[in-house]
């Protein structure tokens, strides 16, 4: 009775179907729904899918393999994109310069040369034991040309200025204002000529 009425391949239609579960025992209409289902399943595979059909049998499209997990060894962040041939961040070969980098990269360099500066006197003023009028007696001994020495005075000054001027952006970015691209650019020029000119005029007048 199952093998007639439960195997859709053999149902002509609708009514023999229903026939068949009025036939059927109640307790085995969930068996007959589900073995009725799973024939109309690989049926349908059987048509749709020529392989399956070549086959004669049901198989997967896909094969699909269990294996154990097994921890990854530790890598840290540098080993993982130089095996993976991963290209710096930013990549120097591919961005060009900008304004933007150059100041912020600029403004890093003058902070660091002006701790110089200042650990300079500071160890001198602890460690030597003349005056500074000593020592620049001794700088005026070395016959330096006056270019020479407004060339100097000028590097030591533009370290100062172009720190000061370019951090007064930072404060104001700081506070959420000039932001947007064009502002950006244009006080990174106002600054870059503010620090040139003050440093030049200090140069000279002294």
């Amino acid at each position: 009775m199952l093998s007639k009425f439960v195997n859709v391949k053999y149902l002509r239609s609708t009514k023999d179907f229903m026939t068949g579960l009025r036939n059927t025992r109640p307790k085995s209409i969930f068996k007959v729904l589900t073995e009725a289902r799973s024939s109309a399943v690989i049926s349908k595979l059987h048509q749709k899918d020529p392989c399956v059909a070549a086959g004669g049998g049901f198989k997967s499209r896909h094969d699909i393999k269990y294996q154990p997990y097994e921890a990854p060894c530790p890598e840290d962040h540098d080993a993982k994109n130089m095996r993976l041939k991963r290209p710096m961040s930013p990549h120097l070969t591919i961005y060009g310069p900008t304004l933007t980098a150059m100041t912020s990269i600029a403004q890093r360099i003058s902070g660091i040369m002006l701790v110089g500066y200042y650990s300079l006197l500071a160890a001198g003023a602890l460690l030597l034991t003349d005056g500074i009028d000593t020592y620049i007696s001794l700088i005026q001994g070395l016959n330096l040309s006056e270019t020479m020495v407004i060339c100097i005075k000028f590097i030591i000054a533009f370290t100062f200025w172009y720190h000061y001027m370019n951090g007064l952006r930072f404060c104001i970015w700081n506070l959420a204002k000039m932001l947007d691209l064009k502002t950006v650019y244009l006080t990174g020029y106002l600054a870059l000529g503010a620090a040139i000119a003050t440093s030049a005029a200090l140069a000279v007048m002294t």
